[in-house]
């Protein structure tokens, strides 16, 4: 998955900035986006309010003809970051000019003239996917449908001089040190290290050091990480499905999340609301209060202090039961929360020469 620097050779063409439409179907609410284009690297601005708030922010996504993977970040109005990510993705940049077949005599979009193309490639599940585009002769993309669900169509072409700094990959966007900073006199009479197991051989790791909450769950090879602040809504969260894709995204909540406390859980009667797991009374709750769920529900076994030592989820008919195995009080560092080293390791994800990211 090695990242194409571009650094070498020839002065990079062509040069432009293009406005597109994003007709629908379209995946997800952004109707327009813009491209800033040098030779093969390209910075995607798409303003996207996020559901249930009046709020527009930019994602700015990069890429490059051919790169396995994508690259975004997001910012508020005023500029301030407000996250960042990068996950496995072969099939979000254009597709390699060596994979693209002729489709027909050139067409004009947005005045200009461009070569239709089409590309069939076999996704990791097994299936294929489809894309048909129009590129101009030096590889200006004036339109392309992803599969049935997604297509972007140029209406505005500028010919104008873009900076390398304007599309290279921000890098050190991803450095998280900055955030993951315990608060001054935080309370650490809350921390512990919990696991917790099923009979299948999942597990769920935890572990509180004053505000921060690091979750780690296991089953099989898929594998997810989440570090969150309680108190900021700041949150790092990684992960790894079955196939070896990777994906990994820090975010600054616009507030800190504040959900609906836990309630008694009325499924269960009163003779076994209460349990006493590993020697610590627990009281079962339902762990989506307020939550309209068709199809599945959620209970928790906690302490008084909001511990979780059992839980159990039913979704579509199957069921899962965590349980925990060990618990240990004492006072967590910060380093006990932060992602492991593999993780945010420069050469596991082959970011060429950019800088470490932590």
């Amino acid at each position: 998955m090695a990242l194409l620097t571009g650094a070498a050779t020839a002065q990079p063409t062509p040069q432009a900035i293009v406005d597109y439409d994003r007709p629908p179907p379209r995946f997800g609410n952004v109707a327009k986006e813009t491209h800033v284009t040098r030779g093969d690297l390209v910075r995607i601005d798409q303003r996207v309010i996020p559901a249930h708030t009046q709020i527009t922010i930019l994602r700015q996504l990069y890429t490059r003809t051919g790169q396995p993977f994508t690259f975004e970040t997001t910012r508020s109005a005023d500029g301030h970051l407000i996250g960042a990510r990068i996950a496995d993705d072969p099939l979000f940049a254009p597709p390699a000019k060596t994979l693209r077949q002729s489709a027909g005599p050139r067409e004009r979009h947005a005045g200009e003239l461009c070569q239709p193309w089409t590309v069939s490639q076999r996704t990791s599940d097994g299936s294929m996917f489809q894309q048909a585009g129009c590129t101009t002769a030096d590889g200006i993309e004036l339109s392309r449908k992803k599969g049935v669900i997604d297509a972007i169509s140029a209406t505005n072409v500028r010919r104008t001089a873009v900076s390398a700094g304007a599309v290279r990959l921000p890098f050190e966007t991803l450095d998280t040190t900055l955030l993951v900073r315990q608060e001054a006199g935080s309370d650490h009479r809350s921390d512990y290290e919990l696991v917790l197991a099923d009979r299948h051989g999942a597990t769920v790791l935890q572990r509180r050091s004053g505000n921060w909450l690091y979750i780690e769950e296991r089953v099989g090879q898929v594998r997810t990480i989440s570090v969150r602040n309680l108190l900021t809504g700041v949150e790092i969260r990684y992960s790894r499905n079955r196939n070896g894709r990777r994906a990994w995204m820090w975010s600054r909540s616009f507030a800190p999340t504040v959900r609906p406390a836990a309630k008694p859980d009325k499924a269960t009667s009163a003779a076994t609301r209460q349990e006493t797991i590993l020697g610590e009374k627990c009281s079962w709750q339902n762990a989506w209060p307020g939550v309209i769920v068709f199809d599945g529900s959620k209970s928790d076994c906690r302490t008084a202090d909001g511990v979780v030592l059992a839980s159990v989820e039913t979704s579509m008919g199957s069921m899962t039961h965590f349980t925990a195995t060990s618990l240990s009080r004492r006072t967590q560092p910060l380093s006990a929360i932060k992602l492991p080293a593999e993780v945010t390791d420069r050469a596991a994800w082959e970011l060429g020469d950019a800088q470490p990211v932590r």
